[in-house]
């Protein structure tokens, strides 16, 4: 699926770009994303060594 964005380029009496609006803010997204995502799949690592199917609630769980 192809999307159109619009892009806005600032350049300082330099002619060095100072920001670039639009790109800036896509790839925070996608690195807060991803960010979150790591976390995610962190807390999930975590909680799966403390994973013990020999009690007796997944035992039962496993019955069902």
């Amino acid at each position: 699926m192809a999307k159109d964005y619009q892009v806005k380029i600032s350049i300082d009496s330099s002619g060095a770009i100072s920001s670039i609006d639009g790109v800036t803010t896509a790839l925070n997204k996608t690195s807060d994303a991803v960010d979150n995502t790591e976390k995610q799949i962190k807390d999930l690592a975590s909680a799966l060594k403390t994973l013990n199917p020999n009690t007796k609630q997944w035992q039962d769980l496993a019955k069902q």
